[in-house]
């Protein structure tokens, strides 16, 4: 489960699965919680599913790491 952002605007996609697309080109299935659950009200703004451990942890590091150049791209672009 992902924390949800101030800055991603997610309130049309409640209940819905979406794709996110990683700058490696991989491409990754992540579910909107409704805004009556309990993940949304505790701040969790994106679900995914993974097979094991392993690859929750591959998949969270590499949206984690796409987030991260994200946000120095938006923060560069300002200067």
């Amino acid at each position: 489960m992902l924390p949800l952002s101030s800055k991603i605007d997610l309130s049309n996609l409640h209940g819905l699965y979406i794709p996110l697309t990683l700058f490696s080109g991989e491409i990754l299935i992540a579910f909107v919680p409704t805004k009556d659950s309990d993940a949304w009200k505790n701040g969790i703004g994106l679900m995914m599913m993974a097979c094991c451990e392993e690859c929750l942890e591959q998949m969270k590091n590499a949206l984690k790491n796409d987030m991260q150049t994200f946000a120095y791209m938006d923060e560069a672009s300002k200067r």
